[in-house]
């Protein structure tokens, strides 16, 4: 939950620290890939840009290979999965 910590250099150095060599295994979202199926893009933009206000490091996994060799990992590997949001509509009142 790299994502969520304000120095998350410090968190990988954690996570190597305590996982075995070749057993590391983890996931974290990179909320800057969300796809949300909406019409109104003004709304769209402006839902994202409030939401990823209350995350430290919304766009972390995209940097996670070069954080991972700059903390000394080899042979990783990293998978980005889009975050898709059902068809959106503006609720009515």
């Amino acid at each position: 939950m790299l994502v969520h910590l304000s120095d998350p250099d410090r968190g990988v150095r954690e996570l190597i620290r305590v996982t075995k060599p070749a057993a590391g295994s983890g996931r974290d979202l990179d909320h800057g890939m969300w796809a949300l199926d909406s019409s109104d893009m003004k709304v769209t933009r402006a839902l994202f840009a409030w939401w990823f206000g209350f995350i430290a490091n919304p766009w972390i996994a995209r940097g996670m290979p070069a954080r991972f060799a700059t903390a000394g990992l080899v042979d990783v590997e990293v998978s980005l999965i889009p975050i898709v949001c059902p068809r959106w509509t503006r609720p009515t009142r």
